[in-house]
């Protein structure tokens, strides 16, 4: 980490932002009563500050409710409202998600239903439909959920549909801990994957994926192989911590991929190029293209992909294909997964971190002690440092259907699954999707949860230092009305790229045309609104 010795501190730059950050210096010690000066609807340009607001907006005041953590004032409160509320039984409660996460959230949910006495059905389909079947729901409003766990980028469509619940006055009362250390959401997550343009709280972040890269650390331990490419490019790679060397550039990156990629026993790089899944790790390249990052959009909501810089982004997007597999277009998550921890098929790639604690837990993997995470690659500046931008891979929220009788219980549920209690349960779940999210799961590993830490990943993987310097160099995601209407129709064109039927120019002019068709449909006036708010989220420490 030698080039952040010149870079602005993390510490300094969590006592500076200011958009929209209030309550974000809240820290441990301070307590439960401090951690209540979160604003749910602060405005962009809001100065940090930590004054205690003694009745929220809209909120009949009421006795603060019982439980010194998260979890604990969940379960309390539900347990309390189900006998106010007399509520029966054996009460159905439906929860959709991904069968991926099925495990894993069932896990985090047993508690509550010991607390309720709640009949949970877990209703696990493909991740790919999880959207259509949530939007039948507000078409039919038949009340067949209770819950949905689905990605943070739908909020503007499920908003707009009167599909879920607006979660700010039981976060405000029930404090689920949402903001600043020792456990909150990192910035700028906290607010681009839980709100709706900075009016309402809808979700609960479960999953955060912002993006990593994994590498097989017995191939850049091998002294020979280190030598080699030493001779091959003129160069040795550092790194990043610890002892093993790890790419750090795109430059890097590109030669590590051509140097071993060695088919058909193994491929230079395993990135995602699916349709469905390809965009992802597009704005791996995208983002790092302008300093201090490449915005999708300039202030009037005119896409910036056909920028000179945007094909240059899609076209070393589309250089990879050349250490691909023949069939990365059609491959999703799983098979990636499964071609890299258990098949040994790759050298590396930009992958959420799950992909790293598959590699450690999965009791068929094959690159146990052989993989090492890294943060995302950069562009060398002129002072030796990096700069580096990620990207969110994709993440997962608990949401509240509007069609379920009893919203304050589907909130206590939502809370009892994303607290930093829950998080662990549901993340260590073997096979579970669910990655670091919290500050308790992320950054120094003398501070992570001790069941977290040694079940998530082997002690030389850096995923903990790595996935809180990733969530801090990561854009927000796109959280504006139509936001998965915008990344599905990029996905479609790079896809159609990838597969050969048109160049990168043409993909990128496609593109534009496009989200200037769904930005002229929903208004451009409410969107460039809307951009302005999201924009102030968009702030580095480095």
């Amino acid at each position: 980490m030698s080039e952040e010795k010149k870079e602005v501190s993390r510490r300094g730059f969590m006592k500076t932002a200011g958009a929209g950050i209030v309550g974000l210096a809240v820290g441990a010690g301070i307590g439960y009563g401090a951690a209540m000066s979160m604003a749910p609807t602060a405005p962009a340009a809001a100065t940090v500050t930590t004054t205690v607001t003694a009745t929220p907006p809209g909120l009949v005041p009421k006795k603060r409710p019982a439980g010194e953590t998260v979890l604990e004032r969940a379960l309390i409160a539900a347990k309390n409202f189900v006998k106010e509320n007399n509520v029966p039984p054996g009460s159905p409660f439906n929860v959709l998600c991904p069968s991926g996460l099925v495990a894993a959230i069932k896990a985090a949910s047993t508690k509550f239903a010991e607390a309720t006495g709640v009949k949970f059905e877990f209703i696990g389909v493909p991740h790919e439909e999880v959207f259509t079947k949530a939007m039948l729901e507000a078409t039919q409003k038949a009340g067949a959920y209770a819950a949905l766990a689905a990605r943070p980028r739908m909020i503007g469509e499920f908003v707009g549909a009167g599909l879920v619940h607006d979660l700010a006055e039981y976060v405000w009362y029930y404090d689920p801990r949402m903001y600043g250390e020792p456990d909150g959401y990192p910035y700028p997550h906290c607010y681009s994957t839980t709100q709706n343009v900075g009016k309402g709280i809808y979700c609960l972040p479960i999953d955060a994926d912002w993006g990593n890269h994994a590498f097989r650390k017995d191939l850049l331990d091998d002294p020979k192989e280190m030598d080699a490419f030493e001779k091959q490019y003129g160069y040795r790679m550092k790194p990043w911590m610890g002892k093993t060397p790890v790419p750090q550039t795109f430059k890097e990156y590109f030669d590590f991929t051509e140097f071993f990629h060695r088919p058909p026993k193994m491929y230079g790089n395993g990135e995602a190029r699916s349709l469905g899944n390809g965009y992802m790790p597009f704005f791996l390249y995208f983002h790092s293209k302008r300093e201090p990052v490449m915005y999708p959009f300039d202030d009037d909501m005119n896409p910036q992909i056909a920028t000179k810089e945007g094909i240059e982004a899609i076209q070393e997007y589309l250089a990879m294909k050349k250490f691909h597999h023949k069939d990365q277009s059609v491959w999703g998550y799983t098979e990636q997964v499964n071609n890299y921890v258990k098949n040994g098929l790759y050298a590396g790639g930009f992958w959420p971190p799950s992909m790293s604690h598959f590699a450690f837990a999965d009791p068929a993997s094959v690159v146990k002690g052989k993989n090492i995470t890294a943060p995302p690659v950069g562009r060398p500046r002129p002072d030796g440092t990096i700069f580096r931008r990620g990207a969110i891979m994709g993440g997962w929220g608990m949401f509240v259907c509007t069609t379920y009788k009893w919203p304050e219980l589907g909130y206590l549920y939502c809370q009892a699954v994303a607290s930093p209690e829950g998080l662990i349960i549901g993340s260590t779940v073997p096979g579970s999707w669910m990655d670091a999210q919290r500050y308790n799961q992320i950054g120094d590993r003398r501070r992570i949860d001790k069941t977290f830490r040694d079940y998530y990943a082997d002690e030389e993987s850096n995923i903990y230092e790595v996935s809180r310097v990733a969530a801090e160099v990561c854009p927000p995601i796109l959280s504006i009305n139509g936001e998965n209407e915008y990344l599905l129709t990029l996905d479609k064109e790079l896809h159609r790229a990838y597969t050969g039927e048109i160049d990168a120019e043409k993909a990128a002019k496609n593109t534009e045309a496009k989200w200037n068709e769904i930005t002229d449909k929903i208004g451009r006036a409410r969107q460039k609104s809307d951009w302005k708010w999201l924009k102030a989220l968009y702030m580095f420490p480095y």
